[in-house]
């Protein structure tokens, strides 16, 4: 096969990821609860003490969390593009080999 269809290192690693769907399902959740349970607890203690600069620690972290998924998410959409891309050209060149 030539190189411009051979799946780079993190290509193999994504496509890894989901050939396990259970352990990616269960270390998606724990890296979404890693961030929602003390933003959560800040924010409630927050209401409970009448703390206002711990409620906005406790959105601050909500913020964050997800501003960092939609820097991470056009790498993320355009490595599952060349998956895809990449996938499909050797589909096409097993069926022009066969």
């Amino acid at each position: 096969m030539n190189d411009s269809t051979e799946f780079t290192p993190k290509e193999k690693f994504v496509i890894s990821l989901y050939q396990d769907p259970d352990g990616l399902f269960k270390r998606s959740l724990i890296r979404a609860l890693a961030y929602l349970i003390p933003s959560i607890g800040l924010v409630a203690y927050a209401w409970y003490a009448g703390d206002i600069a711990c409620g906005i620690v406790g959105y601050g972290i909500l913020l964050f969390k997800a501003v960092f998924q939609m820097t991470r998410l056009r790498s993320a959409l355009l490595r599952t593009a060349s998956i895809y891309r990449k996938y499909e050209a050797q589909l096409q060149q097993k069926q022009n080999a066969g």
